[in-house]
């Protein structure tokens, strides 16, 4: 039987970062048996309703009707080295209960700046470890407790278990909310650095992002902050935060739209 990856694109604004993606996934070295699928969900008009959490969904539900064992979701202003997938999925299927696995994020003009490469707290923004290349940094594959979702590897039992992400949490916020939830579903959410894209970050947040948008992620931030009780009236950081483990559920589930209104 073939080991089908879906691969997720959730696409907004220019036409050739996707082009430039598609060109670097088909360059992808394969593991023994692996076959790929790739759904492009664009987020342009008239689909802007396709933020980043209902494209991520769309393509998920592509991919799970297409028999991926395993989905990739990639953003589109990501560039991947050619052994991303097979150190990603290697690392997913090295243990039953990875469930999520994240690639390490390096920025696209200095190779040497990791973007991401671990998380810190996850509220009230989500705070990335960063560091250098040259220097050793973030080179040890790590548990944690949320992880970026600009190139992430979920597992087909873990998603039909859980669900999909968040659609209250429509922009922002939806990756941290559903490794919390598969952590109190007792699924492991790593970090792989052997598996590695070019990612600028930030470019949702940039001079260029549109007002309506930025309200949305307002929006979410409050949104996740309620859903987890993060929030402050100032949105300084919680001085009350401390690192969510699966024991704080027991054996509750959290709804995947219990985020609740942001009011």
């Amino acid at each position: 039987m073939p080991y089908i990856i879906g691969a997720v694109i959730p696409h907004f604004g220019d036409g050739a970062k996707v082009d430039a993606l598609m060109t670097a996934i088909k360059a992808q070295s394969h593991l023994p048996d692996m076959q790929m699928t790739v759904h492009v969900v664009d987020s342009n008009p008239p689909n802007q309703r396709n933020l980043f959490t209902s494209a991520v969904n769309l393509g998920i539900q592509h991919a799970l009707n297409a028999n991926a064992s395993a989905i990739w979701v990639i953003n589109d202003d990501c560039i991947p080295a050619r052994d991303c997938i097979s150190c990603g999925i290697g690392k997913l299927i090295s243990e039953p209960r990875i469930g999520i696995v994240a690639s390490r994020n390096l920025h696209p003009s200095d190779p040497d700046r990791i973007t991401w490469g671990g998380s810190g707290e996850c509220w009230p923004s989500g705070r990335h470890i960063v560091g250098l290349v040259s220097e050793g940094a973030c080179a040890v594959a790590s548990r944690q407790e949320w992880v970026s979702f600009a190139s992430v590897f979920l597992r087909r039992d873990m998603v039909l278990e859980l669900g999909m992400l968040d659609p209250f949490l429509q922009h922002i916020c939806s990756d941290a909310d559903y490794c919390l939830r598969a952590r109190a579903s007792n699924w492991e959410v790593w970090y792989e650095p052997t598996s590695t894209v070019m990612h600028p970050f930030h470019s949702s947040h940039g001079a260029g992002t549109p007002a309506w948008m930025k309200y949305i992620m307002h929006l979410d931030q409050k949104r996740f902050g309620k859903k987890y009780g993060f929030s402050t009236p100032d949105k300084k950081p919680d001085p009350n935060y401390r690192r969510i483990t699966p024991e704080d559920f027991g054996n509750r589930t959290i709804p995947p739209t219990a985020a609740g209104s942001a009011e």
